[in-house]
């Protein structure tokens, strides 16, 4: 299940001391490296996924594996 949060509450959540800028954060969101979709223009992290590790560059590629070995 989703749990949506700000961009802004998620940066102060899931880093301590000296968090990455929300610009950063925008980036890694539009890249696909956090678990984000965008609402009415705002970001919002799926905390949960965020959580369960689901997100980034080897969600991406666990997902066209299976796409690919359940294809096959």
């Amino acid at each position: 299940m989703k749990k949506l949060i700000r961009l802004s509450e998620f940066r102060s959540r899931a880093y301590a001391g000296q968090p990455p800028c929300l610009p950063t954060l925008r980036a890694y969101c539009e890249r696909g490296l956090l678990p984000a979709e965008r609402v009415n223009g705002r970001w919002w992290v799926d905390l949960a996924a965020y959580e369960r590790g689901e997100y980034g560059v080897d969600a991406a590629v666990k997902s066209v594996v299976s796409a690919v070995l359940g294809a096959a």
